[in-house]
């Protein structure tokens, strides 16, 4: 089972990455999931033939505004998805201070005791800035 039949069949959120960028029949396949919450598999029979999804099933889909990716979306699909559209942030010391705070998260996590420098950091997140 791929990530989307077993997230309807689990009820769980399925994140859909760069949707624009694949093809428009995938994007079409979507349509009645989303609307009818059902996905036939018609290489099986009986009941494992349909899947309905449970609750807490949703579908998290990204896209890259600035490209507008491979294939845009069409209007119907477009209608089955709320948009939030999320910017870089600001401020210079902002994003250094949640980038610190995050790397610093995930050594922790991993077990590595490793100090953070500063100014790597720094040149991180304005290589970064300016790549944007």
């Amino acid at each position: 089972p791929a990530p989307m039949l077993r997230g309807m069949a689990e009820g769980r959120i399925v994140r859909f990455e760069e949707i624009t960028r694949c093809p428009l029949e995938v994007q079409d396949c979507l349509l009645s999931l989303l609307s009818e919450r059902a996905l036939a598999v018609p290489e099986l029979e009986g009941p494992e033939g349909m899947v309905f999804a449970r609750a807490g099933f949703n579908v998290i889909a990204t896209a890259n505004t600035r490209d507008r990716g491979v294939n845009e979306m069409s209007a119907a699909l477009k209608r089955r998805f709320n948009f939030e559209t999320v910017f870089p942030i600001a401020d210079l010391d902002t994003e250094l201070a949640l980038v610190e705070a995050e790397a610093d998260a995930l050594l922790r996590r991993s077990g590595v005791e490793a100090p953070q420098d500063r100014d790597v950091l720094e040149v991180l997140v304005g290589t970064f800035r300016e790549l944007r």
